[in-house]
């Protein structure tokens, strides 16, 4: 009696699923919002209520790219982060093999590597800025890349150790018996036995290096800005045109999502599978 059915649904195992409908209806929220007020003219922004149903205008996207130069700005990003990426993963792969099967660094040396994770951006920013106009690299994309590899190659290194631990060793004994060298047998066979994992990974850094604001603001010139930089121009002491913000904003959000979309079975796949095999 006390178990309530409507139909063919248990109404007493629907609460969790509506909880977690009610979270991802707030987590939503904003970017719909945001895309909201993207399509809103100046007038309706600002209205108390909020209007929900008005004309959308695409003058707030016309005027992004009118008043700074996005387009560029979108490329820049785009050319950074990519490329951060693969060469964060690369050599973090090789870091964290290295240090999976041949335990290089010892018992502490992840620790070691979350510790220079959790170190605040910006406590070195001065030095570095000091160094990249003393060698040349202030304001230039190559600048950005290495900096961005260098410091996301510690979050690469500890997600791919969890991978590469759970790849057993006969796999890699029999490459051996086959003549495979080292390199030839981390290429060939433990790269693609941790794809999904590398996928995981990568997208995880590009959207670190996709998002970064502090080094962008400070290391970057006219010409090789980031949009990040691009959307904090906007701001300004007479305000901050809520419209404009926004339509940078959904911009900066499409390529995130056009990644995974096209990448999801991966990384889903590579998110959870260290966890799975431990149940």
């Amino acid at each position: 009696m006390g178990l309530v059915k409507f139909g063919r649904i248990n109404l007493k195992h629907m609460w969790p699923h509506l909880i977690l409908i009610g979270i991802s209806a707030a987590s939503f929220f904003p970017i719909v919002w945001m895309f909201l007020t993207s399509i809103k003219n100046p007038l309706d922004v600002y209205v108390v209520p909020p209007k929900w149903v008005f004309t959308p205008v695409i003058d707030n996207y016309a005027r992004a790219f009118r008043e700074t130069k996005f387009g560029e700005n979108i490329i820049n990003s785009f050319i950074v982060s990519l490329a951060s990426t693969l060469i964060s993963v690369f050599v973090g792969s090789l870091a964290a093999y290295s240090m999976a099967r041949f335990k290089v660094g010892g018992a502490y040396g992840p620790v070691g590597l979350l510790t220079l994770r959790i170190m605040p951006p910006i406590v070195p920013i001065i030095p570095i800025f000091i160094l990249y106009r003393t060698i040349g690299l202030y304001g230039s994309l190559q600048g950005l890349i290495l900096l961005y590899s260098v410091f996301n190659l510690p979050t690469v290194i500890l997600m791919m150790i969890s991978f590469f631990v759970k790849i057993p060793r006969e796999i890699e004994e029999a490459a051996y018996l086959d003549g495979c060298s080292e390199i030839q047998t981390f290429m060939r066979i433990i790269l693609p036995l941790s794809m999904f994992g590398l996928t995981a990974t990568a997208a995880f850094i590009f959207i670190l290096c996709w998002n970064e604001f502090l080094f962008a603001v400070i290391l970057t010139a006219e010409a090789t800005k980031t949009a990040p930089v691009a959307l904090f121009g906007f701001i300004t002491h007479l305000g901050i045109p809520a419209g404009p913000v926004s339509a940078i904003g959904v911009l900066m959000i499409i390529p995130v999502v056009i990644i995974f979309l096209i990448f999801q079975t991966y990384i889903v796949r590579g998110l959870t599978a260290p966890y799975i095999e431990k149940i």
